[in-house]
């Protein structure tokens, strides 16, 4: 049914650092960019997720969920833990 989704962030470089990261560990990775949006996917040019830098951009809001498909169970453990440590935050254990 959904063929892309973005989400806005105030700091596209350090949100790129982050899921060029996470995402790698899933298998996906940067295929598209252009000044203020990098996406990510699989093949060149076809993103699937995206990040908008917007300087107003907020938060999710309590009930907000986004959840990427991944090859394996030790992929998620992977991503999970890479994005620990690149700052970012979550709800509980995968």
């Amino acid at each position: 049914m959904l063929h892309h989704v973005s989400l806005a962030v105030v700091d596209l470089q350090l949100s790129c650092a982050l899921y060029d990261l996470a995402l790698g560990a899933l298998g996906y990775r940067r295929v598209s960019e252009a000044p203020g949006f990098a996406g990510y996917g699989v093949e060149d040019g076809r993103d699937k997720f995206a990040l908008v830098q917007i300087s107003s951009a907020a938060a999710s809001g309590e009930g907000s969920h986004l959840a990427f498909a991944a090859p394996s169970r030790d992929a998620v453990d992977l991503f999970h833990r890479v994005a620990l440590e690149r700052g970012a935050t979550d709800n509980g254990a995968p």
